[in-house]
């Protein structure tokens, strides 16, 4: 009987001893969920007929509080916020902008987080290309028709982010996105002293340089690969667009978007028509060609380098006996958030 007291009491000692360890470690909060959204007005003339992003892709890392995105990137690590499986995550935002995924994440007090995002996702000229380390993503261009893999292709970031529980974000991660493209738009003004129709523009751009660029997802360097590209462009102005009053000025949303580069691009212009006679429209077409071609010496052309996050503008001024051509450029709200595209 003594014995078996004995046994009781060591057993009551060891469960005490053990109660208090699990005491002294820290208590995970999993309470708030990560989530992710964006706040967007746009055009979004370059994205399709939504007004706003239905999706993106989200590579998330998670590592010891006391660490940084800096420190913790040089072991190489995985992505381990997300199922790998799922790698991107897929982040589909509704109407409002706010995002949602499956199955939902929480955040850890005693982690901290940095997350990589990128749009589009599900393309076939956009792929997420590395598995550990800095997330990077490749575009690659269709050589044989341009226009089908011109996307506004931008990233976005969010590190060493940790969960606060009077935070008044509720555990939201807010992304800024960035442009990596570069856009060619085209502006045309109407000085003459009669109305414009433009029917349809022919753009011919040699001089491309790149057809595939790697874009880290942290802001890092960019890699791309060469290959010398040429072709023409229908630029189609809309139906609100198609007709320009005298004084008038209109922007074509019908834009192309190309890699970077330093190296000039060298671009003529074919406009095909029409411009109100005395009576009224309809009038004769005609076709004017910009810059004039000069000699088979001396070609001259239109010419622009192409920068990121850089809308360059092609300025045509119509006026009664000629046709004025500029390039001009403007930035884009850059960084911009979620959705914003060329406008």
């Amino acid at each position: 009987m003594k014995h078996i007291i004995y046994l009781a009491t060591v057993a009551i000692l060891l469960l005490g001893s053990c109660t208090k360890q699990v005491q002294t470690l820290p208590v995970e909060q999993y309470d708030g969920y990560i989530f992710f959204s964006q706040d967007v007005e746009t055009k979004a003339a370059l994205i399709g007929s939504k007004d706003k992003i239905d999706k993106f892709g989200v590579v998330g890392f998670k590592y010891d509080n006391s660490s940084s995105w800096n420190s913790h990137v040089s072991t190489n690590p995985s992505p381990n916020v997300f199922q790998a499986s799922t790698m991107p995550q897929i982040v589909t935002c509704d109407d409002n902008g706010y995002g949602t995924y499956s199955p939902l994440q929480g955040w850890s007090n005693t982690l901290k987080y940095s997350f990589f995002a990128y749009y589009p996702v599900g393309n076939p000229y956009v792929s997420l290309v590395n598995g550990t380390g800095v997330p990077s993503i490749k575009y690659s261009v269709n050589t044989s028709d341009l226009r089908s893999s011109m996307i506004d292709v931008m990233v976005a970031r969010s590190v060493d982010q940790e969960w606060n529980s009077n935070s008044t974000s509720n555990g939201n991660v807010a992304l800024r996105f960035e442009h990596c493209l570069s856009g060619l738009a085209m502006n045309i003004k109407n000085s003459t002293t009669a109305p414009l129709i433009i029917k349809y523009i022919i753009m011919e751009i040699s001089g491309i340089q790149y057809k595939e660029i790697t874009i880290p997802l942290d802001g890092g360097a960019t890699e791309a690969v060469e290959e010398d590209i040429y072709g023409y462009f229908a630029i189609i102005p809309n139906s609100t667009e198609r007709s320009i009053a005298v004084g008038g000025k209109v922007e074509i949303a019908d834009k192309l978007i190309l890699i970077p580069q330093s190296e000039d691009l060298s671009i003529q212009l074919e406009i095909i028509y029409e411009r109100a006679a005395s009576g009224g429209f309809p009038s004769s077409e005609n076709t004017v060609r910009i810059p004039l071609a000069g000699s088979d010496d001396n070609p001259q052309y239109l010419r622009t380098s192409l920068t990121k996050g850089t809308k360059h503008l092609i300025q045509l001024n119509f006026k009664d006996s000629t046709v004025e051509a500029q390039m001009g450029s403007g930035a884009w709200n850059d960084p911009i958030s979620v959705g914003s595209t060329f406008n």
